[in-house]
C-alpha cells in the first residue's frame, strides 16, 4: 500500500500561487524582451501583430493579476449557439488579419468567455485556435506564392504572429515543414 503524502493547505495554496506567478513574471518578461529584441532591430510590428500582441498583454493583465472584476470574469459563462460559433469563424475568414477573438466576440454581440465556452462546446477548439489555424493557411498561401521581397519575417508578422519562433513552431506542427522550405518551394514554382 501507497502512503500518501499530506500537504497543509495553506503551504500547497501558497506555492501554486508562487508557481503561477513565476510563470506570469516569466511571460510578461519574456513579452517585454521580445518587444525590446524588436525595437533594436528597428522592426516596426505592422498593425495585425501589434493589435495581437497588444491583446496579449491585456489578456495576461486581465486574467493573471486580481482586480475589481476578477470574480466576474471568472464565473461560468453561458455558451455562444452553434449559429453564433458560425457567424463567429464567418468573420474570423473574411475579417482580416486585423481581427482578434475578442472584437469576434464583440461584432457576435457575446462575451469573449461565450465564445470561448462555444467553441470548445461545438469545435473542440478556441477562437484564438481557430483563428490561427486561418493565418497559417494563408500565411502559407504567401509563401507558396512570394513576391521577391518576401521573406518568412514579413509573413509572419503582417499575419499578426508576433512572435516568430512560436510562429514557425505552430507552422511546422501544421505542414510538417518550416516556413522558410515553404518560400524555397514557393520561389522554385
Amino acid at each position: 500500500m501507497r502512503s500518501a503524502i499530506l500537504i497543509p493547505k495553506a503551504i500547497a495554496r501558497e506555492s501554486i500561487w508562487q508557481v503561477h506567478r513565476k510563470y506570469c513574471e516569466r511571460a510578461w518578461n519574456q513579452a517585454l524582451g521580445l518587444i525590446s529584441a524588436y525595437e533594436r532591430m528597428n522592426i516596426v510590428l505592422p498593425q495585425p501583430a501589434a493589435m495581437s500582441f497588444d491583446e496579449f498583454m491585456l489578456s495576461m493583465v486581465l486574467t493573471q493579476h486580481p482586480h475589481n472584476y476578477t470574480d466576474d470574469l471568472r464565473k461560468h459563462s453561458r455558451a455562444a449557439t452553434p449559429r453564433m460559433v458560425r457567424e463567429a469563424e464567418h468573420w474570423m475568414r473574411t475579417g482580416g488579419a486585423e481581427v482578434s477573438a475578442s472584437t469576434i466576440a464583440a461584432r457576435v454581440g457575446v462575451s469573449l468567455r461565450s465564445l470561448e465556452v462555444g467553441f470548445r462546446e461545438f469545435r473542440r477548439s478556441t477562437p484564438t485556435q481557430y483563428l490561427r489555424k486561418i493565418r497559417l493557411e494563408k500565411a502559407r498561401a504567401e509563401l507558396l506564392a512570394p513576391s521577391a521581397s518576401t521573406t518568412v519575417t514579413s509573413v509572419a508578422l503582417s499575419n499578426g504572429f508576433f512572435h516568430l519562433g512560436r510562429f514557425s513552431a505552430y507552422y511546422l506542427t501544421a505542414f510538417a515543414e518550416t516556413p522558410s522550405q515553404t518560400l524555397r518551394r514557393g520561389r522554385l514554382s
